[in-house]
């Protein structure tokens, strides 16, 4: 068992009766953890710790627990958002899990994606792959990368991708993303649960939210009982957008592998959502394996997977967008597609979209 299923075993509330003592002093920690954040927080509302501002508005994607809540594909529809209004977007990220160690990492010039994953990050090197023309930068001080992206690159708005916890960097808007089926985790703060931070306070810093992977089928709740006071809400739902081939064959229609067996595999924080996606779309699974999110794709293991489809018979292997930008080194000797996703706003997309028009109105804060 890996550490990240062990994690998540542990903290579900249908945990085994032989990790409760483990669970509790999780418990425990998680208290002395939120004591750190809250100190933090609070020193840089006072200026202890200082936030600095960029001279052009920056919009943060964030969330408020550990894991996928959809924030790639939220940046990716904010980035088009913004290029329709003829501004100039760059991206700004941790870029997790690349090797890269300058203080300015820059993945796409907005003409040429220069960084491969294990240097840049994969979802960094995603989203360079699908917004041509915008610059995306990847770095652990997101200061330095938006100046550089303005110096450099003339950007007039910066999207701060996974912000809502990086306080060093000023916004101008706050977009706190919520997953409609868990918002707030199991209720517990690292490491006895997900939550990042105290929801009820750290929440505030938000100017809207958005609820994502919601569902007709999942409990409804309002912001005023989650968590104590009103925020404007707008929905979103992740939505199959096409079939895309790793040989450069071109793209599918979605209904192009209906009733065909194939292999699934992915390493993302929600597995299960991927796994129904595909048969959603008619597919018939012969096999499935997820791994932990970022995971990093050997020789060895794309062998065992091609193996093991081979024997269940299928006719290929199948992976999600943000798993198929790390494949590209190695050879595979049976077709390979990944499933690209697209963010639909169900609801609120009108008044999301006048918040931010309204971000670029306004301009930057003072610092």
């Amino acid at each position: 068992m890996s550490l990240e299923s062990l994690f998540h075993q542990v903290i579900s509330q249908d945990r085994p009766f032989y990790h409760y003592p483990l669970y509790w002093m999780l418990c425990w920690v998680s208290w002395a953890y939120a004591l750190g954040q809250g100190l933090r927080a609070w020193a840089y509302r006072c200026g202890i710790l200082r936030t600095r501002r960029l001279p052009v508005p920056v919009i943060s994607v964030g969330n408020l627990t550990l894991g996928g809540t959809g924030k790639t594909p939220t940046v990716l529809w904010l980035a088009g958002v913004l290029k329709e209004m003829g501004r100039r977007p760059a991206i700004l990220s941790r870029g997790y899990g690349g090797d890269a160690q300058d203080i300015v990492n820059v993945v796409s010039d907005g003409d040429r994606v220069l960084l491969e994953p294990e240097e840049g990050g994969d979802e960094p090197v995603m989203l360079a792959r699908r917004l041509p023309g915008v610059p995306v930068l990847a770095g652990r001080r997101r200061f330095p990368l938006g100046q550089y992206a303005v110096d450099r690159f003339q950007a007039d708005v910066m999207i701060l991708d996974d912000g809502f916890q990086h306080l060093a960097l000023g916004r101008d808007l706050n977009l706190l993303l919520l997953d409609h089926r868990a918002p707030l985790g199991n209720g517990h703060l690292f490491p006895a649960g997900t939550l990042r931070e105290v929801p009820q306070t750290a929440a505030k810093r938000a100017n809207a939210a958005l609820v994502t992977r919601w569902r007709e089928d999942a409990p409804d709740w309002n912001m005023k009982e989650l968590l104590g006071f009103d925020l404007p809400l707008a929905a979103s739902a992740l939505v199959p957008d096409a079939l895309v081939s790793l040989s450069g064959e071109g793209t599918l229609p979605l209904d192009g592998f209906s009733g065909t067996p194939l292999s699934a595999f992915c390493g993302i924080a929600q597995p299960d959502d991927f796994f129904n996606s595909l048969e959603a779309l008619g597919m018939e699974l012969v096999d499935r394996q997820a791994f932990p999110d970022h995971f990093d794709y050997s020789a060895e293991v794309l062998q065992e997977l091609v193996d093991r489809a081979i024997k269940k018979g299928a006719q290929g292997l199948i992976t999600t967008e943000k798993d198929a930008v790390k494949l590209g080194r190695h050879a595979i000797r049976i077709p390979v597609w990944s499933l690209r996703m697209r963010l639909r706003i169900i609801r609120g997309e009108a008044h999301l979209i006048e918040r931010v028009r309204r971000c670029l109105d306004e301009g930057p804060a003072a610092e």
